[in-house]
């Protein structure tokens, strides 16, 4: 790349050689050899010129009106302009939006706007009448009783309407008038009307947006709006575009309620009805709005401003007596405790011409304000210019957080600070009516004063400020000495550090001052004297504004900074930590279930503390969690802030990138992450519905792993029919395993093959393709696989940190294993092996899907996966094929039983079928068209003559020619007929009876009866199980075939040799075990005295190797055990070989 100068000069070289370059960075700077040859750019120092807008706007009010309307709309939709110049354009248009709504010429210019449109298609009469109308209404424009004509005009088109015979008279009419029918309407309820009309129209479109985001978290709701807009995105992102200008909607809306409500507190039903849905608004960000719409429709409900000053006015009056110097407390207690707001009318009186209803109004402010806390003491004062002053003392409430928690700061510490600085203080009267020693620790001082003006407060403030002052007078009721202070000179300077006191101060107005003015008028001041306040203490300081009657005070509070938070507190040596603690232990040691439950907040009882979270912390419950996990199982509960490195990551990102990637930390670890992609098993809505899911999960496993499964009674009964019964249509496989409710008649249950209420699926949303979950059989917990018959959708986000990311939905068709619903097949089967639990699969699978991307995505690794869980599983395990299903392929080989033949065995519905290839597939290949044809000659006598004909060697071309075509004719109307035969014949092969006559499966079995069967099954094979465990713990040297035969040959034993056919009954079988595992007294056990000889042959047979594999070490073992018996068996060990000796002698 060449870069040109227009000049000479030298180079200097910013970038070197092979350096990145970005746009806008500097290669290389130009000395130029002549720099009065080139023009330099001067620096602007003035403004820049004022943008016009390109759009040509009207100066008419009905023109002004809807260019601001459209404004106001556009920043509802979020399209505002940035600070600073909102704030004021919102303003001026809200603004001029009231002003022109509030014009009495506004209709009359949008109607004559109209005439004009539609003059001369209208009739004249109609047009004279409506003009005749509109002169009136603007003669008397401004007169007060004044209103728009809009019923007159309406009637003038009613009666037009009604001489009108045509129906296409009438409709071109209407039409012609429909602009005139609509302005009419809008101003039927008159200029006020059409105000409100206009101003919650506004206001709905807030309501109809922030309400979609008030249901959770940003990202829940932005979730459950693209599921319901799934055809509609561009409205998810108008709604979102919108929602990211909440602050700035919120100004606008408060703006209007101010406007609306603010002058006529009076409110419609729709107005109120409107307000009432924007105080539901729960989330902070909407706050304000619904804050300032709460004291809207309270306001409505109270009385005049007038009638309620006059009311309080005439009971400080009559509370006063004939001389002014004493109160009646009756009088003044009903304004304390009235229901009535009065906190909008008592500033008025703080400035009243009687002194004693000065006095009277502040105390009763205070005690009022502080109606919720138990007030102690309250002392009336006066400044050096006469101004009345309120002190007062109250106690925290018990539910106060800082309630014995915070030291207070008393005179008396205080005041012993004071002394040690040298600094001395005038007692006040309630410094001698008080004795502070005796402070408990949760009570507060405060003070109320009010000045005519923010002037005044200024000068006075060191006066004020005196009433905070804590030296103790000299007194006989205070010895010289003071009495022991309540904290030491280290614990007064602690208690400074963090000011508890109060100070309310009310000033009167008559400036028209904003909020924003306010604000950086008292920050001023609090900053200029800070250290004054800190030094008498003081937590809070509010200043009430009073600008004008009728307007409601605005109170501005300033706070001491909050101290310096306390050192972390580490409570990882806690249980639940990252150390190995005692519980873990446990578990690990007795293989019982473990749950791990986390939580990431975690409060004090007072304040927040800052929690150690140690990078080994996770990491060693990880191991803990893993190392046990291969034998047993461990269950976790999360919440969501918790799942996943969302924190960590989500931050890193921002620092590496410079720019705010995901909105929070449920964009990587929320529940829409783990619970789709799997590692979430279910999902809650609180820690109680958490913990009690676990609890119905550990309902289904064993105590332990060497423990039987929990059988429980069931209600529902084992020999009832399967009601549902599955079809060729694709279905829902949930219906099948639990049942679902009737269609016909209604409210009935059709039932389904597991126990009534029973099935719980867990890892729903991934991996659809494939139900998975645990149930019970006849009370028998078990786990579930099943397949989904219908086609599915995979939904992948879109991942903000690619920005050519795209969301994608993924088509995946039913019966088929695709990458992640293999995985999740052999997730379940191995987390329901370590559980203990048997299994059952409801094969209906058709293969795995082959495609490239599955191939990619590792589907044969996901497959194998499958075989070794299988493979693996130490319980039964029972793959049956429903009706209508099908099992083919691959899928066949990865759940065949000769992958465990100690614990699996397949069965097959009578209506099912089963092969490697479908039968289209083995026609494709085994019967293909050649044969086809040989079977037409072989079998069709139609076929067969024509080919003897044309066989003939005497035919001429032309029969040739028409017996080759007739042929052709024939074969192509007979192929179909016989490639349905070979369809037909080749699905022959595939029937259950087919297959168990091959000995692929165990038995075919009928839908409606199959429950019953399972549940005897798999009772007998858990029962078995649990002799065979026996007999193994007594010799380890014998296999399953010989453990079954052991059993099949005590059963003939016990039942005998007429009943040996009841050995393929699994009820009976059941039976029998049941009587031999349950000893009953008296009875013997077969099974337990077997196992008893069993074990004493595997222990001789033991000895006899060792001894004859060792026979230097006979003589010692027979002392050894000559040693350990008793004197009657070493006799009869004596007796045996002088026995064995006597024929050798001889």
């Amino acid at each position: 790349m060449t870069l040109t100068a227009m000049e000479s000069g030298c180079i200097h070289y910013v970038k070197r050689a092979g350096a990145v370059l970005e746009p806008g960075c500097v290669i290389a700077k130009l000395q130029l050899d002549d720099p009065s040859r080139v023009q330099q750019a001067e620096l602007h120092t003035g403004s820049l010129p004022q943008i016009q807008s390109l759009a040509l706007q009207g100066e008419k009010l009905h023109r002004v009106f809807h260019s601001t309307l459209d404004h106001l709309v556009h920043i509802m939709s979020g399209f505002c302009l940035p600070e600073p110049f909102f704030s004021g354009k919102l303003k001026e248009w809200v603004e001029r939006l009231m002003k022109t709504l509030r014009d009495p010429s506004l209709p009359l210019l949008e109607l004559q706007d109209i005439m004009t449109s539609v003059s001369g298609r209208i009739p004249p009469a109609v047009e004279k009448s409506i003009k005749k109308e509109m002169a009136q209404y603007a003669s008397n424009i401004t007169s007060v009783l004044c209103q728009f004509p809009s019923q007159q005009i309406a009637n003038i088109l009613d009666s037009h309407a009604a001489t009108l015979n045509r129906k296409s008279e009438r409709e071109v009419f209407f039409m012609n008038t429909q602009s005139i029918v609509q302005l009419v309407q809008k101003y039927r309820s008159g200029i006020r009307g059409h105000m409100k009309a206009v101003v919650m129209d506004l206001l709905r479109q807030y309501l109809k947006v922030e309400i979609q985001f008030q249901s959770g978290h940003y990202d829940k709701c932005v979730f459950t709006l693209r599921e319901e807009n799934k055809g509609d995105m561009a409205n998810v992102l108008n709604y979102i575009f919108s929602h990211a200008q909440v602050t700035k909607k919120n100004l606008l809306v408060t703006m209007l309620i101010d406007q609306l409500c603010g002058r006529d507190p009076t409110l419609t039903d729709e107005l109120m009805a409107i307000l009432t849905e924007l105080t539901q608004l729960s989330k902070t960000t909407n706050a304000k709005v619904s804050l300032r719409a709460r004291q809207v429709l309270i306001a409505s409900h109270l009385p005049s401003y007038e009638l309620r000053h006059n009311q309080v006015e005439s009971i400080f009056l009559s509370a006063i007596d004939m001389y002014g110097h004493q109160f009646c407390i009756e009088n003044l207690q009903k304004l304390i405790l009235s229901e009535t707001s009065i906190f909008d009318v008592l500033p008025n009186f703080f400035y009243h011409s009687n002194q004693v209803v000065r006095m009277a109004a502040l105390e009763v402010y205070v005690r009022r304000a502080y109606i919720a806390y138990e007030l102690n003491s309250v002392q009336h004062r006066q400044l050096k210019d006469n101004t009345c002053i309120v002190e007062f003392q109250f106690m925290l409430p018990t539910s106060h957080p800082n309630r014995g928690n915070i030291p207070t700061l008393n005179r008396t510490s205080f005041g012993s600070n004071l002394n040690h600085y040298g600094m001395v203080h005038v007692a006040s009267v309630s410094d001698v009516l008080l004795d502070n020693s005796f402070t408990p620790p949760c009570q507060r001082m405060g003070a109320m004063v009010s000045f005519r003006s923010f002037l005044d407060f200024t000068r006075n403030i060191n006066d004020v400020m005196s009433c905070f002052s804590d030296s103790r007078p000299p007194s006989p009721t205070f010895p010289e000495g003071g009495n022991p202070v309540l904290y030491g000179e280290d614990d007064g300077k602690g208690v400074r550090e963090e000011p508890i006191h109060i100070l309310n101060v009310a000033i009167k107005t008559d400036a028209d001052i904003d909020d924003d003015g306010l604000a950086a008028m008292f920050r001023e001041f609090t900053q200029s004297k800070k250290s004054v306040l800190f030094e008498h203490g003081i937590r809070r300081l509010t200043f009430l504004v009073a600008q004008k009657v009728r307007a409601f005070d605005r109170s501005l509070t300033f706070r001491c900074p909050p101290p310096p938070p306390p050192p972390p507190m580490n409570i990882t040596e806690l249980n639940g930590s990252y150390k190995s603690n005692p519980v873990s232990c446990s578990a690990i040691e007795l293989l019982i279930k473990l749950i791990y439950c986390s939580f990431p907040v975690l409060h004090c009882l007072h304040r927040l503390c800052d929690i150690l979270w140690l990078a080994g912390c996770q990491a060693a419950v990880a191991n803990r969690s893993a190392s046990p996990r291969e034998r047993h199982t461990v269950m976790s509960e999360w919440q969501t802030r918790v799942c996943g490195g969302g924190g960590s990551f989500h931050r890193l990102v921002t620092w590496v990138l410079g720019r705010e990637v995901y909105t929070s930390n449920n964009q990587l670890g929320g529940i829409q992450i783990m619970h789709n992609n799997g590692v979430t098993h279910s999902t809650v809505c609180d820690d109680f519905e958490g913990v009690y899911t676990l609890l119905q999960w550990l309902s289904y496993m064993p105590r332990c792993t060497s423990s039987p499964v929990p059988i429980l009674d069931s209600k529902d009964p084992i020999d009832r029919p399967v009601e549902f019964v599955p079809t060729k249509a694709p279905y829902d496989p949930r219906w099948m395993l639990a049942g679902r409710p009737s269609q016909n008649p209604k409210g009935q249950w059709v039932s389904g093959f597991f126990d009534y209420g029973s099935f719980q699926e867990i890892m729903q949303p991934w991996a659809q393709s494939v139900v998975v979950g645990r149930a019970r059989l006849g009370g028998i917990p078990i786990g579930v696989v099943a397949v989904e018959t219908r086609t599915v959708e995979l939904s992948i986000p879109a991942d903000p940190a690619n920005l050519d990311s795209e969301a994608k939905i993924i088509q995946q068709a039913g019966q088929v294993w695709f990458p992640d619903s293999a995985f999740k097949t052999a997730q379940a089967i191995k987390d329901l092996n370590r559980e203990g639990l048997p299994l059952m699969v409801f094969a209906n699978w058709r293969g795995f899907s082959g495609g490239m991307k599955d191939m990619y995505d590792q589907v044969l690794k996901f497959g194998a996966y499958i075989v070794d869980g299988l493979r693996e599983y130490l319980q039964p395990v029972l793959v049956y094929i429903p009706p209508q299903a099908e099992l083919r392929g691959g899928s066949w080989v990865v759940i065949d039983p000769t992958i465990n033949q100690r614990h699996m065995e397949m069965y097959a519905d009578k209506d099912s079928r089963g092969g490697v290839l479908e039968p289209e597939g083995t026609v494709e290949i085994k019967f293909r068209r050649k044969d086809l044809v040989k079977t037409m000659r072989r079998v069709d006598p139609v076929y067969m003559g024509l080919a003897e004909k044309l066989g003939t060697p005497e035919l001429s071309p032309a029969e040739r020619k028409a017996l080759e075509t007739e042929l052709k004719e024939r074969e192509e109307f007979l192929l179909p007929i016989y490639h349905q035969v070979a369809v037909q014949f080749a699905d022959l092969h595939d029937t259950p009876g087919r297959m168990q006559e091959k000995g692929v499966i165990t038995d075919v079995l009928e839908w409606r009866t199959s429950r019953q069967f399972f549940y005897w099954r798999l009772r007998r094979l858990l029962l078995e199980d649990l002799v065979k465990q026996k007999i193994q713990a007594s010799n380890n040297e014998l296999t399953d075939g010989q453990v079954q035969a052991m059993l099949r040959r005590w059963f003939v034993e016990a039942e005998g040799t007429v009943k040996a056919y009841l050995w393929d009954n699994n009820e009976m079988v059941v039976e029998w075990l049941v009587r031999q595992l349950t000893e009953e007294e008296g009875a013997r056990s077969i099974i337990d005295e077997n196992i008893k000889y069993i074990r004493r042959d595997h222990i001789l047979k033991q000895i006899r190797s060792l001894v004859q594999t060792n026979p230097e070490v006979a003589m010692d073992s027979i002392v050894y055990m000559t040693q350990h018996i008793s004197p009657t068996q070493r006799a009869e060990v004596v007796r045996i070989l002088t026995t064995m000796d006597t024929p050798a002698s001889s």
